[in-house]
């Protein structure tokens, strides 16, 4: 399946960007205003992907290994110091709410 292809690609491309030892605390303190951008939209598009994509990713080991690698980074996120940060990956259930709040239009 095509879709699942590009998701696997995505969660290596990622994991090549922000290496898994990558503290994204850290990265996201110390980094300028596109990196700190791109923490937004990949925990955005986390957020999102996975509300509608969550239950084809559990259906094998492969599939699995590549949803929790988008967890880890995930799981990161609430630990910056960025408050709309934290209301971004605290609200799941609506990806268009969290980007309203980030003043992105979707």
């Amino acid at each position: 399946m095509l879709f699942l292809s590009r998701s696997h690609d995505f969660f290596d491309f990622t994991n090549q960007i922000i290496l898994p030892s990558t503290s994204i605390h850290q990265a996201y303190a110390n980094g300028f205003s596109e990196e700190q951008a791109f923490i937004q939209n990949l925990a955005l598009f986390l957020t999102s992907f996975y509300k509608s994509h969550i239950r084809v990713l559990e259906t094998t080991q492969q599939n699995i290994a590549a949803l929790l690698m988008g967890l880890e980074y995930l799981i990161n996120i609430p630990y910056m110091d960025d408050t709309e940060v934290f209301k971004l990956h605290h609200n799941l259930d609506n990806p268009a709410a969290a980007a309203n709040m980030m003043g992105l239009q979707i």
